[in-house]
C-alpha cells in the first residue's frame, strides 16, 4: 500500500499490465484451441485493465471520498458540444484522408459495395464506447494523463502515454481476431503516439472529462472496418500514421505550440479558468 501511495503512476502502469496481460494470456497459450466467443470475451475483459487499475490506485491513494471526486471530475457530461462533435468527426476525417493518401500513392480503389453498410458504424460506435476501447479512457486519460501533466509538458506526457499504451497492446499482436493482429509494429507505435497527442489536446480543451475521449476512442476503433487499403506500396496502417501526424501538427499549431511543448501543465488551474 505504501509503495502505491508513493508511486501512484508507476503503480497504475504495473497493475494495468498485470490485470490485462493475465486476462489475455489464455489467448496466447491456447491459440486456435479457444472458441471465437471466448476469445472475444477475453479481449474485451482485458480492455478494462486501465479502468480497474485507476480505481484501485485512486481508492488506495485518495480514499473513498477521493475516488468519488475523481469519478465526478472525469465523467463530466457538460463540457461543450463542440468537443463531442470533434471526437465524432476526427476518426472519419482521419480515415478519409488516409484513404486519399493511399490512392495518391498508387493504391487500388476499394470495392465499397463489399464493405459493411454505413449505419453499422453507428452501432459499432456504441459498442466500442462501452466495451471495445472506450472503457480504457478513465484509466489512460482520466488517471494517467493528469499525473503526467503535473510533471511534464503535454507533448512529453503524450509520448509517455503513447509508448505505455502501445506496450500494453503487445500481447494482442499475437492474438488472431484482435485489432492489432497483423499490424506492423514499426508503424503502429508512432501512430498510437500521434493519437495520444490528439487525446491530450481533447482532454485539455474539455476540462478533463473523459467522455469526449471515449467517443474519440470508439470512433477510431469502429472506423477501422471501413479502411480498405490492401494493395498500396506501404502497409495500410502507415497511411493512417502519416496522416495522423500531419493532423497532429495542425492541431498543435491551433492549440498553441508554446503551451503544448512547455510544461509542466497545471491542469487544475486551466480547468478553473475555463
Amino acid at each position: 500500500m505504501t509503495l502505491i501511495k508513493q508511486h501512484p503512476f508507476a503503480s497504475f502502469v504495473a497493475i494495468t499490465l498485470v490485470i490485462s496481460w493475465i486476462i489475455w494470456s489464455p489467448l496466447i497459450i491456447l491459440g486456435q484451441n479457444i472458441s471465437p466467443v471466448a476469445r472475444l470475451i477475453l479481449i474485451i475483459s482485458g480492455g478494462f485493465g486501465p479502468f480497474l487499475s485507476a480505481i484501485i490506485v485512486t481508492v488506495i491513494t485518495e480514499g473513498r471520498n477521493g475516488f468519488r471526486e475523481w469519478r465526478k471530475r472525469i465523467f463530466k457530461f457538460r463540457v461543450g458540444a463542440k468537443f463531442y462533435i470533434f471526437a465524432f468527426l476526427y476518426p472519419l476525417i482521419l480515415a478519409a484522408l488516409a484513404y486519399g493518401l493511399y490512392l495518391l500513392m498508387g493504391g487500388t480503389p476499394a470495392d465499397f459495395a463489399s464493405l459493411p453498410p454505413w449505419y453499422l458504424y453507428l452501432v459499432g460506435l456504441v459498442f466500442v464506447f462501452f466495451l471495445g476501447g472506450g472503457q480504457e479512457e478513465p484509466g489512460w486519460r482520466g488517471f494517467a494523463l493528469p499525473k503526467l501533466l503535473s510533471k511534464y509538458s503535454p507533448f512529453i506526457a503524450s509520448i509517455i502515454i503513447g509508448v505505455i499504451w502501445t506496450i500494453w497492446h503487445v500481447p494482442l499482436f499475437f492474438v488472431e481476431g484482435s485489432s492489432q493482429a497483423g499490424l506492423p509494429f514499426v508503424w503502429y507505435l508512432p501512430g498510437v503516439i500521434a493519437v495520444a497527442v490528439v487525446f491530450t489536446l481533447l482532454y485539455l480543451k474539455s476540462c478533463g472529462s473523459v467522455l469526449p475521449a471515449m467517443v474519440l476512442h470508439a470512433g477510431l476503433n469502429a472506423v477501422a472496418d471501413w479502411l480498405s487499403m490492401d494493395s498500396g506500396i506501404l502497409p495500410s496502417y502507415a497511411y493512417v500514421t502519416i496522416v495522423g501526424w500531419i493532423l497532429v501538427i495542425l492541431l498543435i499549431m491551433v492549440y498553441g505550440r508554446t503551451r503544448f511543448f512547455c510544461g509542466p501543465n497545471n491542469v487544475g488551474s486551466s480547468m478553473k479558468q475555463k
